[in-house]
């Protein structure tokens, strides 16, 4: 969906008025003012077609005005957040690109992904500190962004998903099935689920769960994680040394998916050809407030919807329903918290709901 703006909260496309259904709680909509689209609720940060490329040095020439809207952002996606404000990892005209901003859109810095050949999973940490993978290849960069890995170990399987936390401690998912280690940059493994085969797991998987796409630890160590399964993505918790799907009443699935994940079961995409880090069109799991999680899938309609999910009691809420929003590679749909605030991408563009977490970070 390639879309051009009136106004910073106005949105048309080709000439048509593209509507955009969130649900806060209660629905928040848009109303057509002045032959343009008011967006009660969500603010629009950023449309993504800026004239300021995101690399450091193009940043600084704009001077210290630049803001994020000012920003030529191909194919953002939210990537991690720190203490008020997130990261982009964006695709510049050669290369991909990383930017940090504030949920007010001022930029605190940006940089040029610092090489290529890249073609597995990325995360990042709050503290700015990220991870990347390629194959069974997991390295990290613990300082500057410009700077190269300060570490590159060999994990056990071809690396399907990373989560790195500030504890100097990754999460590496198998991209060929269920498999997840806890790994020390050291080399130092600890198996944490893995086929009944691998009689050295912590917890038996049934190797029916698939691949590993995307996992998470939360705060108090359990480990949630998205699994490709013969019936598409789905959302599970290691639990009292078990795996328990989660789900919400009636089955409801928070990270239904149409398509495969987006690496390979050797670890890669796209072979030998492919080049940068890959996502899902829809990121299906990011961290949210008070020990719960944001997931974006599929709801009613296959509308792509943004939630928060409690995995103890299996509650979904529905933070932001997307109708008309098309999720590609080109477009991803995204989010994070930043504080009480939902940061999300979604049609080329980047958008903030303010106070969608103030109920449980005020608890």
């Amino acid at each position: 969906m390639t879309m051009a703006h009136s106004t910073r909260y106005g949105v048309i496309a080709g000439g048509v008025l593209v509507v955009i259904t969130l649900l806060v709680g209660s629905v928040v909509w848009l109303a057509a003012r002045d032959a343009s689209i008011r967006l009660a609720g969500a603010e629009l940060l950023a449309r993504g077609e800026g004239s300021v490329r995101p690399s450091r040095q193009s940043v600084e020439r704009a001077g210290p005005d630049v803001m994020l809207d000012d920003i030529r952002l191909l194919e953002a996606r939210v990537l991690s957040s720190g203490d008020g404000d997130f990261t982009l990892f964006t695709q510049a005209p050669v290369q991909p690109a990383f930017v940090r901003a504030t949920v007010m859109g001022d930029i605190r810095a940006a940089a040029i992904f610092p090489w290529g050949l890249t073609r597995g999973s990325l995360d990042m940490a709050p503290d700015g500190r990220y991870a990347t993978t390629d194959g069974r290849f997991v390295a990290e960069v613990a300082g500057d962004w410009s700077e190269l890995p300060d570490h590159d170990v060999e994990a056990r399987r071809a690396v399907g998903a990373v989560d790195v936390d500030t504890d100097g401690l990754l999460l590496v998912g198998g991209a060929a099935g269920p498999t997840i280690d806890m790994m020390a940059m050291d080399g130092t493994t600890r198996r944490l689920l893995a086929p009944s085969a691998d009689p050295g797991a912590e917890v038996v998987a049934d190797k029916r769960l698939g691949p590993i796409v995307a996992l998470h630890r939360l705060p108090d160590q359990r480990v949630v994680f998205v699994s490709d399964t013969a019936g598409g993505f789905r959302l599970h918790v290691i639990d009292d040394g078990l795996v328990r799907r989660v789900e919400g009443e009636d089955g409801r699935n928070p990270v239904r998916f149409h398509g495969r994940p987006p690496i390979g079961w050797d670890g890669t995409a796209g072979g030998v050809w492919a080049d940068w880090p890959h996502f899902p069109s829809m990121a299906p799991l990011a961290p949210g407030p008070g020990g719960r999680v944001i997931t974006i899938g599929l709801g009613t309609g296959d509308v792509p919807e943004i939630s928060l999910v409690d995995v103890d009691s299996g509650q979904i809420e529905v933070l932001a329903r997307l109708k008309g929003v098309e999720p590609s590679d080109e477009e991803p749909v995204s989010a994070v918290a930043v504080g009480n605030d939902l940061v999300f991408t979604a049609s080329g563009c980047v958008w903030r709901l303010e106070g969608a977490f103030a109920r449980l970070n005020q608890g």
